[in-house]
């Protein structure tokens, strides 16, 4: 009698079990679809986004008629950004001031102004390299300066000649290389690059982003 009433007890036990696993897989089958709502998007890239930018050739002189937002802007290549305070090279990937000082500086003097530098409400901003500032170069051209056609800097040049760049001279360290766009040079123009004493006086034509520069 014991062990029937035993057997009972276990065959209860094991209903009960069994009516609450199945129970829960009905939970679970109903909880929602285990597949994805959409296909899985396309892991296939451009050569543009694989590549860096600068295996491009973009247009420059397709850009707005100016004033609001000023001449320039906003074409295939050049796109001005932080409140037109700055230009974003499509070709480079790099951010420019768009109106680089007239002042001079030494080289010490000039690494230190960049950096401390505030454009569009932000910093973050350094000395270019020279082919950095030769990335902008273009000739030959008839009038002043020498970048590309249709560009929407200004200032570029007034009574500055060379723009100091942050790459020190290969045979001297007392020496780094500097950028002319035209000026005081005689017509068809191109842009040219100099090595002066870091003691001497040029512009600064501040960027931002970049793979940073050898300074030393």
């Amino acid at each position: 009698m014991v062990n029937r009433l035993k057997n009972a007890l276990w065959l209860i036990v094991g209903a009960v079990v069994a009516v609450w696993a199945v129970t829960s897989l009905v939970g679970l089958v109903r909880a929602g679809p285990m597949d994805p709502p959409d296909p899985p998007g396309s892991t296939m890239k451009t050569l543009d986004e694989v590549l860096s930018p600068w295996h491009q050739r973009l247009q420059s002189n397709n850009g707005d008629p100016g004033p609001t937002p000023p001449a320039g802007c906003n074409s295939r290549r050049f796109y001005c950004v932080m409140d037109n305070e700055a230009v974003l090279d499509n070709e480079t990937g790099l951010v420019w001031e768009r109106a680089p000082s007239s002042s001079v500086w030494t080289w010490p003097n000039a690494m230190a102004v960049c950096i401390g530098r505030e454009i569009g409400s932000r910093y973050g901003w350094r000395l270019p390299t020279a082919e950095e500032l030769m990335s902008l170069g273009y000739g030959p051209i008839e009038t002043l300066p020498a970048l590309p056609p249709g560009n929407p800097f200004s200032n570029v040049p007034t009574t500055v000649e060379y723009y100091w760049s942050a790459t020190t001279a290969s045979d001297d360290s007392n020496w780094a290389l500097a950028v002319n766009f035209g000026s005081n040079l005689s017509p068809p123009y191109f842009p040219e690059v100099m090595g002066f004493q870091k003691t001497g006086e040029h512009g600064v034509w501040c960027v931002r982003g970049g793979q940073g520069y050898d300074a030393y």
